[in-house]
């Protein structure tokens, strides 16, 4: 839940490592996260809206492009959001 005397506008972020590849299902209700092996993830949100945007990885010592999933609420709307993720395939 985001707490504070006002609403607030507030972004979450979920960088993803960039063997992960990410796209918008449903309208922009889903994003479903494909893995090498081939299984995945399926993340819902209610409450912020979902986008995919550039992220960048470091975690091999050297710079590699990726993605994030991110839930942007507004200042007027929810201040409660839930998520879920569960795997498919």
């Amino acid at each position: 839940m985001i707490e504070a005397e006002q609403p607030q506008p507030f972004t979450l972020r979920f960088h993803l490592h960039p063997s992960v590849q990410a796209s918008l299902q449903q309208d922009s209700a889903a994003v479903l996260m494909r893995l090498r092996s081939g299984g995945g993830w399926i993340l819902r949100a209610d409450g912020a809206h979902l986008s995919l945007d550039d992220s960048i990885y470091l975690g091999s010592g050297e710079l590699r492009k990726t993605e994030q999933v991110v839930l942007t609420g507004r200042e007027g709307g929810p201040q409660h959001v839930k998520w879920a993720i569960h795997k498919v395939g």
